[in-house]
């Protein structure tokens, strides 16, 4: 059976025990001693209302705090801490003097066993470093779908390949030699043509954007090897001449057709 040596610690038996938010946990029953130092270790709490549940849990002596004005002692623990304590029956105690139990209480509070004397010239332990390696995984990468744009590229190529082939088979090397030459320098060509007649389309719309007087929005534009094609509808006889005019005027313009229509305003 527990004892204590302690007569100012000995009151505290059967007082109630109460948390910080003011909740009735139980009551003191009785207060462990560590029989080498007869210093308090322990208090022995019945959880419940007043004790009446017969459930008994140890709690470290410095989680209680006890002022000689109030009629309760308070507990600095959690209330989940504490439903979750190991306890024991009232006819079954558990051996108080057996350090891995007195350890095991401790650990569960979250405090340290003041009556542990630590070993003389002990070298401290540091934590361990645990690094955790990337496992590694063999599998096959997922194959990703092949796009239309790219379906569409290869079977273009195939074609030509096949083109190719035919014409060295039918023709000879030199002849489809000399005959892709000349489609090269065709597109060379067209793309070089297509290239000045946008830059010349541009030249005349900025001009037209210039010019108060002209609509810029309802004119199109068209140029084909320096032939710039007017189309659209204006206001006025006026506003067609200054556009017409506008457009003879810009550089690389070698000849105006005018397709423009003059729609009156019905007032």
């Amino acid at each position: 059976m527990p004892y204590t040596n302690d007569s100012s610690a000995a009151t505290l038996i059967g007082k109630t025990v109460r948390n910080a938010a003011g909740e009735t946990l139980g009551k003191v029953e009785d207060l462990i001693v560590d029989s080498s130092t007869g210093a308090i270790s322990f208090a022995v709490l019945s959880l419940g209302a007043f004790g009446v549940r017969d459930r008994l849990v140890a709690v470290p002596w410095e989680a209680l705090r006890h002022s000689s004005g109030r009629e309760y002692v308070l507990l600095d623990v959690g209330k989940n801490v504490l439903d979750n304590a190991p306890a024991f029956e009232r006819a079954h105690w558990p051996d108080t003097s057996d350090a891995a139990w007195r350890s095991r209480m401790y650990s569960h509070y979250g405090y340290r066993d003041p009556f542990v004397r630590p070993v003389a010239n002990a070298v401290p332990v540091a934590n361990p470093v645990i690094v955790e390696r990337p496992v590694e995984k063999h599998y096959v990468a997922a194959r990703k779908p092949i796009s239309t744009l790219a379906v569409v590229f290869l079977g273009l190529l195939l074609v030509a390949a096949l083109a190719f082939t035919y014409m060295v088979h039918t023709r000879g090397w030199e002849q489809t030699k000399v005959e892709m030459l000349g489609s090269m320098h065709g597109v060379t060509y067209a793309m070089k043509d297509a290239s000045t007649d946008a830059a010349l389309t541009a030249k005349v719309k900025t001009a037209f954007s210039l010019n108060r007087r002209i609509p810029s929005n309802a004119i199109n534009v068209d140029s084909d090897d320096g032939v710039v094609t007017l189309r659209g509808d204006v206001n006025d006889e006026a506003t067609r001449a200054t556009a017409v005019t506008v457009a003879q005027d810009t550089p690389g313009v070698q000849e105006v057709r005018d397709h423009l229509f003059v729609t009156t305003r019905s007032r």
